[in-house]
C-alpha cells in the first residue's frame, strides 16, 4: 500500500461512525414492495436497507444490504419465520434471514448478473423463485435450504414484475411483466427436470403489461391489463373479459393489484385510477367475453385491503374490511426527492420532491410535522440565512415550472409569504449573497434572476448565461456570483445594483467573466520497480556502509530495503534501522559511549543505518479525450478563506463541440489542440471522480483530488467546518474542510463515506447536517430519506446549545399570499404582455376614433343620398359625382390584380408540390399494380365481389422465372432419361453386332458339313476316326463360346449400374443411416425455382379471375347502357299513355367499380363545385354588404328588373308550353271510329313493347346478378387456394430463411477464422524482433500496415490486365483513395533497418494483405446474405398480416352466418301434458305470449321467488326492530335535551349570583391566550439572552484553551531544545576530556548506565504536564537559572581551553612524541 493510501485509509472513518436511526421515505412506485410480516409489523425495501416498521409505535428497524448496492426484491416465507433479500450489484447474492432475530441463515449465488426484480416462496416454503432484470432476465428456482439451484430459464426478453408459485398445482409457476403473462411447468423429461414456459396468447385483445393476477381453483387465471379490463385465462388462451355494466372497463387505467378471498367468494382489484372494486366469483364459472360484471364498487384513493399497501400518491394506508376503517400509517414523498435543507438554529428539517410537496420534519422527534403540495415539483431548496430571518423560520423553494416561493413555518402548516415566477423552465439553483441582501435563482432556461430580499424580494432583473444553470455560489466578498452551466461553461457575473430601471425590461447587462483552465495531468501512483537483491552474509568491511544501494532490473539505483519488502534476506538490524531511523541513532549513541581498556572505542564501524524509503514513483498520464469535448458542471463553490479559489465537480457525460473560434469560450477544463483554439474538457474515464480546485487568476488548475464517482452536489455545513457531497451511485461523503489551496491534502483529512441509498437509481438529491453537526439527513431520487447520527472525530466538541422548539418565532401576523399558477407567465413575459396590452389598447382607441369619424361620414352620406332621392329627377346628381377620386378605383383594381397574380404564383408552387407528391404516391402505390381493388356490385341482390389487388411481375422476376423454367425442363429430361434406360444406347464402341459374327460362324458350319459327307465314302474305322475329330472341333468351338467367370455382359452391367443408381433408400427417414436420393435432394437453387414458379402460378390464377371480373364489369356497363336506352323508350311510351307515377329502375355505377377514373372529373362535379363556390361568394357579399359606402346595390336590382330577373325566362317557358299544349289538343274535332281503333291498336302495341322492354331489363339484371353470384363463389374457392398457397410460400420462405441463417453462420465462422489468421500474422510480426523495444520495429510497422492495392491474377498465376476503374469501384465503398500509396514509387529498404527484417516484414505483409482481401470478400458476401434475409423477413411479415386479416374476415363471416341461423324460426313440438298455460282454466287459442322453460330452469325460478319472499320477510322484521330502536333513541334524546336545558339554566343562575351578569367564555379564552403569549415572549427573550451569553462564554473558554495549548506546546519545545543544548555541551566536554586523555596517560571511564541523548530527551519531553500557569512560572525560573549556568560553564570552558592550549604548547616543546594518527582522526571525526 502506498504511503498516500495509508494516510487516506487512516483518515477514512469507519462506516460505524455514522449510524442510521430513522427513515422518512418509502419507494412507493415499486410493485409488491410492502409485506405484512406479522400483526402490527410491515417490511419493505428502500434504498440500501430493508425496513421493519411497527405500525403502532412507528418504531423502525433496519437490515442493511451486504453488497451495498441496493435491494432488488424481498420475499416472506409462508410460515413467516424467515425472509429472502435479493440484492443488486455485480453478480448479486440472495440472503435468507431469520425473523425476528435477523440472523443470516443461507446465501445463494449466481442468480443473475445485475439486479433481481421479483422473488417469491412456494406455498410449502421449500422452494424460492427469483427473476433477474436486464440483461439476462433469468427465472431461477432454488432449494434455499440447501443453497442449490434447481432449475433456470430465461423468463422473458423484457422486465418481469411478478412471479408466483401455483397455489393449487405443484410444479407450476406464473410470471407477468411488460407485454406478457407466462405459465411455467417443471416438467420431467428423459434428460431430467426442465422448466418449460408457455407465453399466453392475447389474440384479438391488444397486448398489455400485466402487473396483477390471481389463480382460481379450476386452473383459470385472472389478470389485469393496462386499459383496465380483467382477462380470464384458460390454458394460455383468453376465455373471457370482465367488465362493468354498460361495457365499461373495470378500472380506468392499469390494474396493479388482484387478490382472492375464497371464503367470501369475492375478488378484490385495485387500479391506478385510485379505486378498489369487489367482484362476485359465482358469476365467473361460465363466463363469455364481456359477460361478467362486477356487483359492487368501493371508491378509495389508495389500494386498501386487510394488509398494508403503499399508495403512489405518497401514503401507506391500513384499512379493515368490511368496515373500511382507514388509518394513514405513513406519509412520504411520491417519487424522487430532489432537495433537502436544515434549520441553522434548531433540529427542523425540510424536503422537496417531484410530487410538488414541501414537508417539514424534526431530526430528534423522528416525525413529520406537516406538508403542503404545489403545482410543480420542487427542484431546489434553501433555508434563509440568519441575516434575513433571525428566527430561522423561512425557506426558499424553486420549482420545476420556474416558480420561486418563500415559505414560512407556521403553527400547523406552511405559510406562503411570497410567490414569483422568474423563469420559464426549472429552477436549478438558489443562492444568497454573503450579506443576505440578494437572492439569486438559476434556471435551465439559461438565465439567472436577482431579487432584493430586504425590499420584499423585489425583482431586480435577469442576466443570460451561456447554458442551462446547474450550480451557483456567491463570492465571499459578495461582489460577484460564480455560475456553472450544463454545457461546461463557467462564468462570473458581477453583482447588480438595487436601483436599476426595470420599466422597459428586466434584462440586465452585467460585466461577465469567463474562466478557462488547462487540463491537469492526472498523477497516478505507480509501485517501485522490482529489485534483484544482492545480499552478503559476511559483515561489511570498513568503509562499506551497510546501507549501500544495489542495482535494480532497470539499472536504476535503489535502496537496499525498498518499499514492500523486496529484499527478504537482509539482516534484521539493517531492516529495523531502515524502518526506524531513531533506533539507529540510539544504537549509534550507545556504541559510541563504550570505551575499551586500551583506550580504543569498541564498535568502530557505524551501525547499519539506511536512509528513509523513497517516495512512490508517480506517472503523469495524459487523458486521451479529443479536442472539443466538454463536460457539464455538476457543482462548484468558493472555498472558505480564499477570495478567488473555488472547487469544481464535473459530470462524466460529455459533449463534443466543434473547434470553432469564438469571442469568449467558456470552459471548465481546457485541452490545447494543436493548430486550433482552446476547448474544454471535464472528467471522463480515468479522470472521472475528481474535485478540481481552481483560482480566478491562474489558468492552471491549483489542485485536484479523487472524490466520489460522479458528484451530484457539493456544499458546506452550517458550521463551515465540514464539506458535504453526494454521488449518482447513492454514496454520501462528509469531509473535513481542507486548507485553502491544499485540496491534495483532502484525503489526509478526516472523512466518512457511506452508501445508504440505492446504487443503481438512487442518485443523491441532497444531504444536510443539523445545526450542531450531530445528525445527517440525505434524500435520493429513489424516494429514500434517511436520518443518521454522527459520532465522528471530525465533529468538534461543542457545548450543548439549549434551542428548543419554542425558540422559533411563528409569524402569526404574516398574511397568506396568493399562489402563482403553473401556467402563469414569467416576470419578464408578464411585463412584455402588459406593455403589449397597453400598446394594443392605445391602437384600439385610435382605431375607434377613426371608425367614429368614418361612421359620421357614412351617416352624412346616407342623409345626402336620401335627400337626393326625395328630390325631382332633374335635381338628382349622378352617382359618378359622388366619387371624390376616380383613380382610387383603378388603383384598387390594379392592386387586386397584383395580389391575385401573387396568390396564383404561391398557389402554383403549392399545386406543383402537391402534384409531385401525388406522382410519387402513384409511382409507389399504383404504378406497380396490374389490377387494383375493384368492387363490383349487383343490381338488385345487394351482393358485391371484389378483385384481387395484384402487382405486376417485375422484369427481374420474369427473367428469373424464365431461367427457372429452363432449369426445370433440364431436370425433368434428365429424370426421363434415368427412368427409361436403353441398353442398346449404352453398348461399348468396340462391341460386335450379330451380323458381324455371322460370316465366321457359317464357314465353320460348311466345313463340318463337308466332313460329314466324307464319312459316307470311307470305312467304318475311318468314320469313327473322323467322327471323333468332328466332335473335338465342335467341343473346341463350343468351349470358345463359353464365357469367363469374371465376364459380365454389357446389358447386364448397364442394368446393374442403373439399379444401383436408382434403387433408392428404403430405410426410414428417421434412421441416422438414411441417405436422401439424388432426385429428392433439395438445395437453395431448387427451392428458389420452386418459389418463383409458385409465385407465377399464383399470379396467373389471380389474373385469370381478375379478367373474368373485368369482363363482367364491361358487360355491366353494356347492360347499364341497354337499360338506359330501354328506360328512355319506356318513358316515351309512358308519355304517350299519359302514365306519370311509374318509377323505373335506373342503374347506378359506384366510384369503387372504376377506381382508375379517380382523376376524371365529370360535369356534374364541376357544376356542384361552382354552385358551392357561388354560394360561398354570395355569403361573403352579404357579410360585406353593410360596408358598401357607395350604395351600388340599388342599380344592380334595377338592372335585374330591367332584364327580367332570373324568373322571367321560366315564365316565358310556361307560356310557350301552354301554347304548344293548346295547339296539340283539338278538343273541337272528335276522332272517328277507325281512328279510335287505330289508336287502341297502337296503344296495345306500345304496351306490349313496354312489357317486353321491362322483361328484358329484368332478365339482364337477373342474369348479371347470377353471374356475379357465381363469380363470388369462384372467388371464395380461389381465395382459399391462394391462402393455402401463401401458407406454403411462407413455409418455403421459412426454409429459405433457415438456409440463409446457416449460410450466414458459415460466413461468420469463416470471417472469424480469417480474423484469427490475421491476428496470428500480426503476432508473428511482433515476434520477429528479439527485443521488444527494437527501434526497427516502429519503422517497419508503418510499412507493415501500409494499404496495398488488390492485384488480380489469371488462373495461370500471371497478373491480369484489369481496368483501373474496376479496382476503384471495388475499393471505393470501403476505403479512400488517399489511403493508398503510389504504386509507381518503388519501395526500398528504409534506413536503419536490416535486409533480413525487411524481407520478413514483406512476406508477412503479403500474407496479411491476402487475409484482408479474403475478409473483405467474406464480409461483402455476408452483407448480401443479410440483405436477402431482411427482404425475406419483410415478405414474411406482410404474409402474416394478410393471413391475420383473412382469419378475421372468416371469423366475421362465421358470426354473420350464426346470426342468420339464429333468425330462422324453429318448430318445437310439445305434448299437452307439457303445457301449463291456462287462462280461466282453458287453454287459450293464441300461444304467442307463452314461454318455453326447462324443468330445471323453472324450478330455479321458483326457488328464487321463495328466497325473495324470505328476504322480504326478514327485511320486514329488521324494519320493525329499527323502528323500535328509533323510538327509544327519540325518548333518550328528549330526556338529554331537558337535562341540557336544566344545566344551562343553572349555569346562568350561578353567573348572576357570582358576577351579576352573564360572562362570555370565549372572551375569557382570548384573554388567557394573550397572557400566555406575553409570558411566552418573555421566556423566549430570556432564553435567547442566555443562549447568547452561553455562546460568548463558550467562545472565550475556547480561546483560553487554545492559548493554553499553544503555551504548553511552546514550553515543551523550548524545554526540549534546552535539554538538547545541555546534552550537546556535556558531549562536547566529554570529547574534550577524551582528547586530553589521549594525550595523557589518564583514562576516563564513563558510567555504562548513563542514559543516552535520545532517552533523556524522550524522558523529559514525555513527562506529564501539570497546571499550565504554574508550569509556565517554573519554566521561566528554570530558564533563567539554566541560562546563568550555561553562561558560567561557557566562561569556564573558554578558560580551560586557553589553559589546555598553553599546556599543550609547553608539553610539545618539552616532550615531543609520535601520535597515533588513526586514533586522532577517529576522535576528530567524532568531535566533528
Amino acid at each position: 500500500m502506498e504511503p498516500g493510501e495509508e494516510e487516506e485509509e487512516s483518515a477514512r472513518l469507519p462506516k460505524e461512525a455514522v449510524k442510521l436511526i430513522y427513515s422518512f421515505g418509502l419507494e412507493g412506485s415499486r410493485r409488491n414492495n410492502v409485506v405484512y410480516v406479522k400483526e402490527d409489523m410491515v417490511m419493505h425495501s428502500c434504498g440500501n436497507a430493508v425496513h421493519f416498521i411497527q405500525l403502532s409505535s412507528k418504531k423502525q428497524t433496519f437490515l442493511m444490504s451486504q453488497a451495498g448496492r441496493g435491494i432488488g426484491a424481498v420475499a416472506l416465507h409462508p410460515k413467516r419465520h424467515c425472509f429472502a433479500v435479493c440484492e443488486k450489484g455485480k453478480d448479486p447474492d440472495i440472503y435468507v434471514y431469520a425473523y425476528p432475530s435477523l440472523e443470516l441463515m443461507k446465501v445463494m449465488k449466481n442468480g443473475t448478473e445485475r439486479v433481481f426484480t421479483a422473488a417469491n416462496f412456494s406455498n410449502d416454503g421449500v422452494k424460492l423463485a427469483t427473476v433477474g432484470g436486464h440483461p439476462d432476465y433469468w427465472l431461477t428456482v432454488w432449494d434455499w435450504e440447501s443453497e442449490s439451484m434447481i432449475l433456470r430459464s430465461k423468463a422473458f426478453s423484457q422486465e418481469v414484475f411478478k412471479v408466483n408459485f401455483s397455489t393449487y398445482f405443484t410444479g407450476q409457476l406464473i410470471t407477468s411483466g411488460v407485454g406478457h403473462i407466462r405459465f411455467w411447468k417443471m416438467a420431467s423429461t428423459f434428460t431430467g427436470l426442465k422448466l418449460e414456459g408457455a407465453i399466453a396468447k392475447f389474440g384479438t385483445v391488444p397486448i398489455s403489461d400485466v402487473a396483477g393476477y390471481v389463480e382460481l381453483r379450476n386452473s383459470k387465471v385472472l389478470s389485469g391489463t393496462e386499459v383496465g379490463t380483467i382477462l380470464v385465462w384458460d390454458d394460455g388462451l383468453i376465455k373471457a373479459q370482465l367488465k362493468r355494466p354498460g361495457e365499461s372497463m373495470c378500472h380506468d387505467g392499469m390494474i396493479e393489484y388482484i387478490t382472492l378471498d375464497e371464503d367470501a367468494k369475492q375478488m378484490t382489484t385495485a387500479g391506478a385510477d385510485g379505486f378498489i372494486r369487489f367482484w362476485n366469483l359465482d358469476i365467473m364459472v361460465d363466463c363469455n367475453i364481456g359477460s361478467v360484471i362486477g356487483q359492487r364498487s368501493c371508491f378509495f384513493s389508495a389500494i386498501l385491503t386487510n394488509n398494508d399497501r403503499q399508495d403512489e400518491g405518497g401514503a401507506l394506508w391500513k384499512a379493515k374490511l368490511p368496515s373500511f376503517q382507514m388509518e394513514r400509517v405513513l406519509d412520504f414523498h411520491a417519487g424522487p426527492i430532489n432537495c433537502v435543507a436544515s434549520s441553522p438554529l434548531n433540529y427542523d428539517l425540510a424536503s422537496g420532491g417531484s410530487d410538488g410537496t414541501v414537508r417539514l420534519y424534526n431530526f430528534k422527534e423522528h416525525q413529520q410535522r406537516y406538508s403542503r403540495k404545489f403545482s410543480g415539483g420542487v427542484s431546489s431548496f434553501l433555508w434563509l440565512p440568519l441575516e434575513l430571518d433571525p428566527t430561522g423560520n423561512t425557506v426558499v423553494a424553486g420549482f420545476t415550472d420556474g416558480v420561486v416561493r418563500i415559505l414560512e413555518i407556521g403553527a400547523d402548516h406552511w405559510m406562503l409569504s411570497r410567490a414569483m415566477k422568474p423563469h420559464k423552465l426549472e429552477v436549478a439553483a438558489l443562492s444568497f449573497s454573503e450579506d443576505g441582501e440578494l437572492l439569486t435563482s438559476g434556471s435551465k432556461d439559461c438565465t439567472i434572476f436577482f431579487f432584493h430580499c430586504k425590499n420584499n424580494y423585489r425583482a431586480l432583473g435577469f442576466c443570460k448565461v451561456p447554458g442551462p444553470v446547474t450550480s451557483m455560489d456567491w463570492a465571499p466578498n459578495g461582489k460577484h456570483i460564480l455560475v456553472g452551466c450544463h454545457n461546461g461553461a463557467i462564468v462570473e457575473v458581477s453583482r447588480p445594483g438595487v436601483d436599476g430601471d426595470t420599466s422597459k425590461s428586466f434584462e440586465l447587462i452585467l460585466p461577465m467573466k469567463t474562466y478557462t483552465f488547462r487540463r491537469p495531468k492526472i498523477v497516478k501512483p505507480k509501485p517501485p520497480p522490482v529489485v534483484v537483491p544482492e545480499v552478503k552474509t559476511q559483515e561489511p568491511k570498513e568503509g562499506d556502509p551497510a546501507s549501500a544501494p544495489v542495482e535494480s532490473v532497470d539499472g536504476n539505483s535503489t535502496d537496499k530495503k525498498p518499499e514492500g519488502g523486496a529484499i527478504e534476506d537482509a539482516p534484521k538490524d539493517a531492516m529495523e534501522s531502515a524502518a526506524d531511523p531513531k533506533a539507529g541513532t540510539a544504537e549509534k549513541a550507545e556504541g559510541a559511549a563504550e570505551v575499551g581498556p586500551d583506550g580504543a572505542v569498541e564498535g568502530e564501524a557505524k551501525p547499519a543505518e539506511a536512509p528513509p524509503p523513497p517516495p512512490p514513483v508517480v506517472e503523469e498520464e495524459e487523458l486521451d479525450d479529443p479536442p472539443g469535448t466538454m463536460y457539464p458542471v455538476r457543482a462548484l463553490m468558493y472555498t472558505k478563506g480564499s477570495l478567488g479559489t473555488f472547487y469544481l465537480a464535473l459530470e462524466m457525460k460529455h459533449m463534443l463541440l466543434p473547434p470553432v473560434a469564438a469571442p469568449t469560450f467558456t470552459a471548465s477544463i481546457r485541452v490545447d489542440s494543436p493548430g486550433g483554439p482552446n476547448v474544454c474538457l471535464g472528467s471522463q474515464g480515468r479522470a472521472s471522480g475528481y474535485i478540481y480546485e481552481c483560482h480566478a487568476e491562474s489558468e492552471e488548475v491549483v489542485g485536484y483530488t479523487p472524490w466520489l464517482s460522479c458528484v451530484k452536489f457539493l456544499h458546506f455545513t452550517h458550521s463551515c467546518e465540514l464539506l458535504l457531497s453526494g454521488s449518482d451511485d447513492g454514496v454520501v461523503r462528509v469531509q473535513k474542510v481542507p486548507p485553502p489551496s491544499q485540496l491534495k491534502l483532502a484525503k489526509k483529512c478526516k472523512h466518512w463515506e457511506g452508501g445508504v441509498h440505492d446504487g443503481f437509481n438512487g442518485v443523491v438529491g441532497g444531504a444536510v447536517l443539523s445545526f450542531d453537526d450531530r445528525f445527517l439527513a440525505s434524500v435520493s431520487y429513489d424516494g429514500s430519506f434517511f436520518v443518521q447520527s454522527i459520532n465522528m472525530e471530525m465533529v468538534p466538541e461543542k457545548p450543548p446549545t439549549k434551542v428548543s422548539a419554542a425558540a422559533k418565532e411563528v409569524k402569526t401576523a404574516a398574511v397568506e399570499t396568493e399562489d402563482v399558477s403553473a401556467v402563469a407567465l414569467s416576470i419578464e413575459e408578464q411585463r412584455a404582455k402588459t406593455e403589449q396590452d397597453e400598446r394594443l389598447r392605445l391602437a384600439m382607441a385610435k382605431k375607434n376614433l377613426v371608425l367614429e369619424r368614418v361612421n359620421v361620414l357614412r351617416s352624412n352620406l346616407a342623409a345626402l343620398l336620401k335627400e337626393m332621392n326625395e328630390r325631382e329627377r332633374n335635381e338628382k346628381l349622378p352617382m359618378e359625382h359622388f366619387e371624390i377620386d376616380p383613380h382610387v378605383r383603378v388603383m384598387l383594381g390594379e392592386e387586386m390584380e397584383r395580389e391575385v397574380d401573387q396568390a396564383q404564383k404561391e398557389l402554383q408552387w403549392d399545386s406543383e408540390k402537391r402534384n409531385v407528391a401525388l406522382r410519387k404516391l402513384k409511382a409507389w402505390y399504383l404504378d406497380p399494380l396490374e389490377v387494383e381493388r375493384i368492387v363490383l356490385h349487383a343490381f338488385m341482390s345487394g351482393q358485391s365481389v371484389s378483385s384481387f389487388r395484384t402487382a405486376a411481375l417485375s422484369p427481374q422476376l420474369q427473367a428469373a422465372i424464365v431461367e427457372a423454367k429452363k432449369q426445370k425442363g433440364v431436370r425433368r429430361w434428365s429424370k426421363l432419361q434415368r427412368g427409361e434406360p436403353s441398353f442398346l444406347k449404352h453398348q461399348p464402341e468396340g462391341a460386335e453386332t450379330p451380323e458381324e459374327n455371322k460370316a465366321p460362324e457359317n464357314e465353320e458350319i460348311d466345313e463340318l458339313d463337308s466332313e460329314r459327307k466324307k464319312l459316307e465314302e470311307v470305312t467304318k474305322a475311318e468314320q469313327r476316326r473322323l467322327m471323333l475329330k468332328i466332335r473335338e472341333k465342335e467341343m473346341a468351338r463350343y468351349n470358345l463360346t463359353k464365357p469367363d467367370e469374371t465376364w459380365v455382359s454389357d446389358e447386364d452391367a448397364q442394368a446393374i449400374e442403373y439399379a444401383e443408381n436408382n434403387k433408392g433408400d428404403f430405410k426410414l427417414k428417421s434412421d441416422p443411416l438414411y441417405i436422401v436420393p439424388e432426385d429428392l435432394r433439395v438445395n437453395a437453387r431448387l427451392k428458389r425455382n420452386e418459389m418463383l414458379l409458385f409465385s407465377e402460378d399464383v399470379y396467373l390464377q389471380r389474373m385469370a379471375y381478375n379478367k373474368e371480373l373485368l369482363a363482367l364489369r364491361a358487360s355491366k356497363k353494356l347492360i347499364c347502357e341497354q337499360i338506359a336506352k330501354n328506360n328512355e323508350r319506356v318513358s316515351q311510351i309512358n308519355n304517350i299513355l299519359k302514365i306519370t307515377n311509374e318509377v323505373l329502375f335506373v342503374p347506378v355505377i359506384p366510384k369503387e367499380e372504376n377506381p382508375e377514373d379517380r382523376d376524371v372529373i365529370s360535369l356534374e362535379e364541376v357544376k356542384e363545385f361552382e354552385e358551392k363556390k357561388k354560394a360561398a361568394l354570395e355569403e361573403a357579399l352579404k357579410a360585406n354588404k353593410s360596408k358598401d359606402t357607395l350604395g351600388m346595390d340599388q342599380p344592380t336590382k334595377k338592372t335585374e328588373a330591367a332584364k327580367g330577373g332570373p324568373g322571367a325566362s321560366k315564365e316565358r317557358d310556361v307560356v310557350k308550353s301552354r301554347r304548344g299544349q293548346q295547339t296539340k289538343d283539338f278538343k273541337g274535332f272528335p276522332l272517328s271510329p277507325l281512328e279510335l281503333a287505330e289508336q287502341e291498336a297502337h296503344q296495345a302495341k306500345i304496351k306490349y313493347e313496354k312489357t317486353k322492354l321491362l322483361e328484358k331489363n329484368s332478365i339482364l339484371i337477373k342474369k348479371f346478378d347470377n353471374s356475379l353470384e357465381e363469380l363470388k363463389a369462384t372467388r371464395f374457392s380461389l381465395e382459399i387456394n391462394i391462402k393455402a398457397a401463401e401458407l406454403k410460400m411462407l413455409a418455403l420462405y421459412q426454409v429459405k430463411l433457415e438456409d440463409q441463417e446457416k449460410m450466414m453462420e458459415a460466413k461468420k465462422e469463416e470471417i472469424a477464422l480469417l480474423n484469427e489468421k490475421r491476428l496470428e500474422i500480426i503476432s508473428e510480426f511482433d515476434h520477429i524482433f528479439p527485443e521488444a523495444d527494437d527501434p526497427q520495429k516502429a519503422i517497419l510497422h508503418k510499412y507493415f500496415v501500409k494499404i496495398i492495392r488488390r492485384v488480380k491474377r489469371n488462373p495461370d498465376g500471371t497478373i491480369a490486365d484489369s481496368d483501373e476503374d474496376s479496382d476503384l469501384e471495388e475499393t471505393a465503398a470501403d476505403e479512400d483513395e488517399d489511403n493508398y500509396e503510389d504504386d509507381d514509387v518503388a519501395e526500398v529498404v528504409p534506413p536503419n533497418v536490416t535486409q533480413f527484417f525487411y524481407d520478413q516484414m514483406f512476406k508477412l505483409r503479403e500474407r496479411r494483405v491476402e487475409q484482408d482481401f479474403l475478409i473483405k470478400d467474406a464480409t461483402k458476401a455476408l452483407d448480401a446474405l443479410t440483405r436477402e434475409r431482411d427482404g425475406i423477413i419483410k415478405r414474411k411479415k406482410l404474409t402474416d398480416a394478410s393471413l391475420e386479416t383473412v382469419e378475421k374476415e372468416i371469423a366475421v363471416f362465421q358470426k354473420e352466418k350464426q346470426y342468420s341461423l339464429n333468425e330462422i324460426d324453429i318448430v318445437l313440438s310439445l305434448k299437452m301434458h307439457q303445457i301449463e298455460y291456462l287462462e280461466d282454466g282453458v287453454l287459450p287459442e293464441d300461444l304467442s305470449g307463452a314461454l318455453v322453460f326447462d324443468n330445471a330452469v323453472f324450478q330455479g325460478l321458483t326457488d328464487i321467488i321463495t328466497e325473495h319472499m324470505k328476504a322480504k320477510q326478514a327485511l320486514k322484521e329488521l324494519h320493525k326492530e329499527l323502528r323500535k330502536e328509533h323510538q327509544a333513541l327519540n325518548r333518550e334524546k328528549k330526556s338529554e335535551d331537558e337535562r341540557t336545558a336544566n344545566i344551562e339554566a343553572r349555569c346562568v343562575e350561578v353567573q348572576m349570583l357570582k358576577f351579576g351578569q352573564c360572562i362570555d367564555m370565549e372572551v375569557l379564552d382570548v384573554i388567557s391566550k394573550d397572557m400566555k403569549k406575553d409570558t411566552k415572549d418573555l421566556k423566549e427573550q430570556l432564553r435567547n439572552q442566555e443562549a447568547n451569553y452561553g455562546s460568548e462564554l463558550h467562545d472565550w473558554n475556547k480561546r483560553i484553551e487554545d492559548a493554553t495549548d499553544e503555551l504548553c506546546s511552546c514550553t515543551k519545545d523550548n524545554a526540549g531544545v534546552l535539554n538538547n543544548i545541555a546534552d550537546l555541551k556535556t558531549k562536547q566536554n566529554f570529547l574534550t576530556s577524551v582528547k586530553y586523555s589521549v594525550l595523557s596517560p589518564v583514562y576516563l571511564v564513563l558510567d555504562a548506565h548513563e542514559p543516552s541523548l535520545d532517552e533523556s530527551m524522550k524522558a523529559r519531553t514525555t513527562a506529564p504536564l501539570k497546571d499550565p500557569l504554574v508550569e509556565k512560572k517554573k519554566h521561566a525560573t528554570e530558564h533563567v537559572r539554566l541560562c546563568e549556568v550555561i553562561q558560567t560553564q561557557d566562561n569556564l570552558i573558554r578558560k580551560m581551553q586557553q589553559e589546555m592550549t598553553l599546556m599543550q604548547t609547553e608539553l610539545d616543546s618539552l616532550y615531543p612524541a609520535p601520535i597515533d594518527e588513526s586514533k586522532v582522526n577517529r576522535y576528530s571525526g567524532l568531535t566533528g
